[in-house]
């Protein structure tokens, strides 16, 4: 009985391709590890939000304390009444708009920013046809935490509760929309802000770890693949195996 010999073809292209599939297969996996990592580090607002200034006297707290909960309501379970948020989010924003220390303090102790980052992760859930309104307020919500992040015990927080997670995937998620949307969206340059003033911030030692997971996540993460792909389609492809200097800043 003869047996025909089996004659294994590969060109250097194919190759190739399963090398990047099992690349990006791999990145991918590391992905969602790193993400549970976090989770699973990271702590609860009630224990992080009582680091730092003990507020007992500020102008605005009675009118904050309000707004904590008018928030809560119009946020939980689901945002059905979009006008009368975004009022809320602007009646906030004008409390804060002098930026005092004490009412920083306040947006962390009165349990305002946990309600601020309900609104940013709706967009994973949102119907299609309400998209546009849950948008606005989330331009408005970015707005805030630029105002939240000035302070470094806020910034501590944001690492520490997760907060920058959160916000890295309301920016995944946007890179993942059509050219109009990412490029039309005013929030997205904000969000770019906070991301970056977080992972600049020079974090305390119990918060070291939490910094080192969220850079390997982002690197890990389609953010830079994306990016890179919007570019390309305004501008010269990026070769992000050049010079530094090839890549844009906002990276």
């Amino acid at each position: 009985m003869l047996l025909s010999p089996i004659k294994l073809v590969s060109t250097p292209g194919s190759i190739e391709d399963e090398l990047h599939k099992l690349r990006e297969s791999e990145m991918k996996t590391k992905y969602r590890k790193l993400k549970q990592q976090m989770l699973n580090k990271g702590v609860s607002h009630e224990v992080a939000s009582a680091y730092g200034k003990d507020i007992t006297s500020a102008s605005n707290k009675k009118k904050m304390q309000i707004l904590s909960m008018e928030l809560e309501n119009k946020v939980t379970p689901t945002i059905t009444e979009y006008s009368q948020l975004e009022s809320k989010l602007n009646s906030l924003i004008s409390l804060l708009a002098r930026k005092r220390q004490e009412e920083l303090h306040l947006l962390r102790k009165l349990k305002i920013i946990p309600w601020v980052t309900e609104i940013c992760k709706k967009i994973a859930v949102c119907p299609r046809n309400e998209i546009k309104d849950l948008v606005r307020s989330i331009e408005l919500a970015i707005q805030i935490f630029l105002i939240f992040v000035a302070i470094k015990e806020n910034r501590d927080y944001m690492l520490s509760t997760n907060r920058v997670l959160f916000l890295t995937e309301l920016l995944i998620w946007t890179l993942n929309k059509p050219m109009h949307l990412f490029f039309g969206s005013t929030y997205v340059p904000q969000l770019f802000e906070v991301i970056t003033i977080c992972l600049k911030h020079r974090a305390p030692y119990s918060n070291q770890q939490m910094k080192v997971l969220l850079l390997e996540y982002i690197l890990c993460s389609p953010i830079i693949k994306k990016l890179k792909g919007k570019f390309e389609s305004v501008v010269a492809p990026l070769h992000l195996t050049g010079k530094l200097s090839l890549i844009p800043a906002i990276i």
